[in-house]
């Protein structure tokens, strides 16, 4: 994983942990959306999509949003069937990368 890529997600672990501070454990979706400053860039946590890609993370989405009212049956336990992005979710595990859900 490129130096960038870890900086990045290390910056946004802790400025999500500064947000809880002042705000609580529930975050509102527009603070996500405004996001954080990253040497000079803005890197917003959520766009509307559900997986985000920043152009600064090309390789792999910094954060996977979810709905209960969203297209997808967004299931978890042993019989929920396993689709790509749980696949790729798993697999991420595996290097370490954190990714925000």
């Amino acid at each position: 994983m490129a130096d960038i890529d870890q900086r990045v997600r290390i910056a946004a672990f802790n400025w999500l942990d500064e947000q809880v501070g002042i705000h609580g454990d529930v975050l509102l979706r527009s603070i996500l959306a405004q996001g954080f400053e990253f040497e000079g860039q803005r890197v917003p946590l959520v766009a509307p999509q559900g997986i985000f890609k920043l152009k600064l993370l090309p390789q792999f989405p910094l954060s996977i949003a979810t709905t209960p009212e969203g297209p997808y049956d967004d299931s978890f336990g042993p019989k929920a069937p396993i689709r790509p992005i749980e696949k790729w979710i798993r697999d991420r595990k595996k290097e370490f990368l954190l990714v925000l859900f």
